[in-house]
């Protein structure tokens, strides 16, 4: 097989990564003294409560840095035979503004920068962009009041990460492997609230996305995302909310094709000039996709205390299979599924159970196969979850949690499936107000895979120190 790349003339995602972030940036000059990030409500913003370490004037800045080492006895995601272990390095800074412009008007943000460096083994270093707690997009949201009942924002966010990507090297032997990339991600969007009456509210929003890598081997993965969602929810009674949601995604991949060499007269020799349109085929290596979401919502809760929430619809996957991928899978309603229920027992703990069912974008694609008719090019994965965490206050300085989750994965297509198991356990110690140690266990089971190379097992311990400043 030879494999080409080829850039579309009129547009670059890494390019125009560049001028979105540089518009992000100056919107946020332009926005300062105007914007903020409000609910629909009655009562006045009060900042007095918030956590901060500097203050100028209306702004307050809560500033911190950490460090992070890890031990991970299977960086590259591999079966016992061929894993490798290693050890990780992670310095990070934390931010997050507040500022009360006016007694209704405020400005927040949230981003925690961090790099990962690997001291021992052959893990991926990398940088992080996360929101201060690690666990999402970093933020910058202006929001602008047009009345007391709407409420236009502009949002901003801003991801980087390191993503594991496994490829089916042959599907007739039924071997993988898998490849670590760092990939980013920004999104600018735009939601208009709108409060119709006491009781109910809507909520319109479009987003337009660009998700790249840094090494050019990845380019097939690199993608625009371009939404619109809507909403309707309304207080059905003090304990109850119930509405709709209609969420529309088109995902536009970038230009990079492959180029499939052809054994034309079937003598097991590849023909002809392998440039010759006459015996290749020109394919795009991700094929371009419209996902529709129509779901319910409810949010209930009970006289003790516990909170019951969550969706519960369809998604509709339609694929574009002009691009010749042998994508079959198309046009089908599968169901979405997103349920919560946290409650307590006692002053001191809190249980949280969580189940779902939703598509998920694809990682596996085949390569270095001269027969056609054996790629895999998965469109989509439609993944189920179930979940269980407790949370322990053991004293005003420890905070223990355990948590469990299974997963069950299968990619459309003839793509890889897999099931998982992973079990968490962590401790936090708060001595002081500006300081804190963490430690954290993870165990992660993958089985009963459809694809050699795709089960393992990895451990994961993390321990280090947060200090505010």
């Amino acid at each position: 097989m030879k494999t080409e790349n080829y850039t579309n003339s009129w547009f670059n995602i890494k390019q125009s990564a560049r001028l979105f972030l540089l518009g992000g940036i100056a919107s946020l000059v332009l926005c300062l003294t105007t914007v903020a990030q409000i609910d629909l409500t009655d009562d006045v913003v009060d900042g007095s409560a918030r956590a901060y370490n500097i203050r100028i004037g209306e702004l307050q800045l809560d500033l911190s840095a950490g460090l992070t080492a890890t031990y991970d006895s299977n960086v590259n995601l591999r079966e016992d035979e061929f894993k490798e272990e290693g050890t990780a390095i992670t310095p990070q800074i934390t931010t997050a503004a507040f500022w009360a412009i006016t007694p209704n008007v405020t400005l927040n943000s949230s981003v925690r920068v961090a790099y990962r460096s690997y001291v021992s083994g052959d893990g991926e270093d990398g940088l992080f962009i996360t929101d201060e707690q690690g666990g999402s997009d970093a933020t910058i949201d202006f929001d602008f009041l047009l009345s007391d009942d709407s409420l236009f924002t502009i949002g901003n966010t801003l991801s980087a990460d390191i993503s594991t990507i496994t490829q089916v090297v042959s599907r007739t032997n039924n071997e993988t492997q898998n490849l670590e990339y760092n990939r980013y991600a920004y999104t600018l969007s735009g939601d208009y609230a709108q409060r119709l009456t006491p009781y109910t509210r809507l909520n319109l929003g479009g987003h337009y996305g660009l998700h790249w890598t840094t090494d050019d081997v990845f380019d097939f993965n690199d993608y625009t995302s371009t939404g619109f969602t809507g909403s309707i929810v309304t207080e059905i009674n003090p304990d109850l909310t119930g509405g709709i949601t209609v969420d529309y995604t088109t995902l536009d991949y970038d230009s990079q094709i492959r180029v499939i060499q052809r054994d034309i007269d079937g003598d097991g020799v590849i023909d002809g000039d392998p440039n010759s349109a006459e015996t290749t085929v020109t394919q795009f290596a991700r094929n371009d996709q419209d996902l529709l979401t129509i779901a319910g919502t409810f949010n209930y809760t009970t006289e003790a205390g516990a909170t019951f929430q969550g969706r519960v619809g369809a998604t509709n996957v339609e694929v574009d299979v002009a691009n010749d991928l042998s994508a079959t899978e198309s046009g089908d309603w599968i169901p979405h599924l997103e349920l919560s229920l946290n409650f307590s027992s006692g002053a001191f703990l809190t249980h949280i159970l969580t189940a779902s069912n939703a598509v998920t974008r694809s990682e596996a694609f085949v390569v270095n196969q001269a027969d056609p008719d054996d790629f895999i090019f998965s469109n989509y994965a439609e993944t189920q979850s179930l979940g269980y965490s407790l949370n322990y206050l053991l004293n005003e300085a420890i905070n223990m949690s355990l948590g469990y989750s299974f997963t069950d994965s299968e990619e459309s297509d003839g793509g890889i499936e897999y099931k998982a198991n992973n079990f968490t356990a962590g401790a936090i110690y708060s001595n002081t107000d500006n300081s804190s140690i963490y430690v954290n266990l993870q165990y992660e089971d993958r089985f009963d895979s459809n694809f050699d190379g795709v089960d393992y097992q990895r451990f994961l311990v993390n321990g280090g120190f947060q200090y505010n400043f």
